[in-house]
């Protein structure tokens, strides 16, 4: 984080300096403390619940996109460990009681690998189809198999239907068709990226890298050897085709992930995004106190590294002890109470109104709500109940900067200290 030079030099200038500075300047220490202490506010802002309640389309399509993807691994690993080849009838089955066991299938053989290593490593992609023919099909895996710096890819899934697993998984079984022997099957995966960054329009295609860098291109020609021949003659770029091509049947997975964001209900996404909300919050609960107590906080911290601005002048020296209220005012009350209790929420409207004719800027935090019924309701309520003012959910790093360890209290200013004071019941 950056604090502006001016900003800071105002309230310290007479001290440590004689001129304005324009620059601007690491303060890390300073601004984490500073921070916390000019506007705690900051750190339980609503902006989360906002987003989930508004997901924007950018947001949602990387969510379908990422939802999708999760399926990969842990399904691919877990179906083919199900499959079952029946040799008397020359077909796979799904063995539904077969033992399955984490990251021991051969899914863990589909994961990606990048096409594009470091200079001077060779690698060929094999850009492919489903829909091409059987024998051009096997003929490509057969190529892959047999080597080590060849693999394959598709540009999306073998039918709109299908999920990430069920398309890897046709692929393993066209391979044990052609090859039942073969533990492990020739690596192919998905990535539309590969077709699109190399303009590959048809199938099959040969690309040669030579680290991030294209040597050669070549349609219809499944023969290794005879790709790296022109290249040692000297023939690099893009050779042409050379045999039979075929159109690309899967659909750019890209589309189908707008296809089926197209399907989706924003305003049941909403919903369900805001249902989830107060399932998924956590809330920073503090015990009752059970005596009314007030103590002093010393804020004051020791500078890690030397604090210097760009001409040269010292604001601070390492091991310097700096204490933030002596530069920034803390002109807030903190107001921090358990809002599922009746009675502290009257405290605390109590609280704000006298912070208000304090002319100092109330911030209203909660420890826990009911929200057994219908959470939003409830924080509705409250907030109509204290008007003119955001609650927000206290969290961790105020409480603990503050030093608030109960509930209902009260922080505020005093002299070079904040004062925490807790209230007993009998005294609210």
């Amino acid at each position: 984080m950056r604090l502006s030079a001016p900003a800071f030099c105002a309230a310290i200038a007479a001290a440590l300096l004689s001129q304005s500075l324009a620059a601007e300047f690491q303060l890390d220490e300073f601004e984490a403390s500073k921070e916390v202490i000019q506007n705690p506010e900051r750190y339980i802002s609503p902006e989360m619940a906002a987003r989930l309640q508004a997901p924007g389309e950018d947001e949602q399509l990387q969510e379908v996109a990422k939802s999708i993807a999760e399926e990969t691994n842990k399904r691919i690993d877990e179906e083919l460990q199900r499959l079952k080849f029946d040799e008397q009838d020359w077909v796979f089955e799904r063995d539904a009681e077969a033992k399955v066991e984490p990251g021991k299938g051969l899914g863990k053989n589909k994961q990606p690998q990048s096409a594009l290593g470091q200079p001077g490593e060779i690698r060929y992609v094999v850009y492919l189809s489903l829909g091409m023919p059987d024998r051009e099909f096997t003929q490509a895996m057969t190529a892959i198999k047999s080597r080590d710096d060849a693999f394959g890819v598709i540009i999306g899934l073998a039918e709109k239907g299908h999920s990430i697993p069920d398309t890897m998984k046709l692929i393993y079984k066209r391979w044990n068709s052609h090859d039942p022997e073969s533990e492990v099957p020739p690596l192919i995966y998905m990535d539309p990226n590969l077709f699109d960054d190399y303009a590959v329009r048809d199938v099959p295609t040969i690309i040669r890298f030579d680290g991030k860098t294209p040597t050669v291109k070549v349609r219809g020609m499944l023969n290794f050897d005879w790709v790296e021949d022109q290249f040692e003659a000297g023939r690099t770029g893009n050779l042409g085709q050379q045999g039979p091509v075929y159109e690309i049947a899967e659909e750019h997975f890209m589309e189908t992930v707008k296809r089926r964001m197209a399907k989706l209900n924003p305003d049941k996404m909403k919903q369900q995004a805001m249902d989830r909300f107060w399932s998924n919050q956590n809330f920073t609960l503090l015990p009752d106190a059970q005596e009314t107590a007030s103590f002093k906080v010393d804020l004051t911290f020791t500078v890690q590294r030397d604090i210097q601005t760009p001409n040269g002048t010292y604001l601070a020296r390492k091991g310097q002890k700096v204490n933030p209220l002596d530069i920034m005012p803390f002109q807030r009350i903190g107001i921090v109470f358990d809002a599922s209790e009746p009675a502290q929420v009257a405290w605390a409207q109590k609280e704000v109104i006298r912070a208000q004719k304090k002319q100092t800027i109330p911030i209203v935090m909660i420890t826990d709500l009911d929200i057994s019924e219908d959470g939003w309701e409830a924080f509705r309520t409250l907030n109509n109940s204290i008007p003119g003012v955001a609650v927000k959910m206290a969290n961790a790093p105020i409480l603990e900067r503050f030093q608030v360890e109960k509930v209902p209290s009260r922080f505020e200013q005093d002299g070079k200290f904040i004062r925490v004071t807790e209230f007993a019941e009998e005294d609210y």
